[in-house]
């Protein structure tokens, strides 16, 4: 565990202010979720991701979606691939994405795009979906090809998609 040297006091109402340094470092912003633990001794809290607490349904989505087209297949959370199926799935291991991608994201529409521009692998194209739940952003899925995606394949993106987010409901 890394220390920051800094400490907090636990105010009346049994608050404790996060550092901005620390809010930064992890993106955390107003209205972020947080999850609380209990490991032995310790109180570990971490950002709370939809995508993530339903990551096993997200993977089957995603299993699903890339056996359906035949592509690559790669469904994030707000931070990095947490599941990834088909040809280039290895690239997207333990894989932080860059913020120009969830930038995109905000704009809460599906797109398409260069690979090499959100995720460094060329000669590859990626229709992106973004995951959206009761106005939240929870991530997003992408399929790749090496030509151009056709609009069946796109649609079943989006049907993966749109029932993967019905099983939030």
């Amino acid at each position: 565990m890394k220390e920051t040297g800094m400490t907090r006091r636990v105010d009346e109402l049994g608050r404790v202010v996060i550092p901005k340094e620390i809010r930064q470092i992890f993106k955390i912003k107003v209205g972020t979720p947080l999850e609380i633990f209990i490991e032995g001794d310790r109180l570990i809290m971490q950002k709370y991701s939809v995508a993530q607490g339903n990551a096993v349904a997200l993977c089957d989505m995603t299993d699903s979606l890339a056996a359906a087209t035949g592509l690559t297949a790669v469904s994030f959370n707000n931070e990095k691939a947490i599941c990834a199926r088909g040809k280039d799935a290895a690239e997207f291991a333990d894989t932080a994405v860059c913020d120009e991608f969830f930038e995109r994201l905000a704009q809460r529409q599906p797109f398409d795009c260069n690979a090499q521009d959100y995720f460094n692998l060329q000669d590859r194209t990626a229709y992106v979906f973004p995951l959206v739940h009761k106005g939240d952003l929870l991530g997003a899925t992408a399929v790749l090809s090496v030509g151009e995606i056709d609009t069946t394949d796109k649609k079943l993106t989006r049907l993966a998609c749109d029932l993967f987010l019905k099983q939030l409901d």
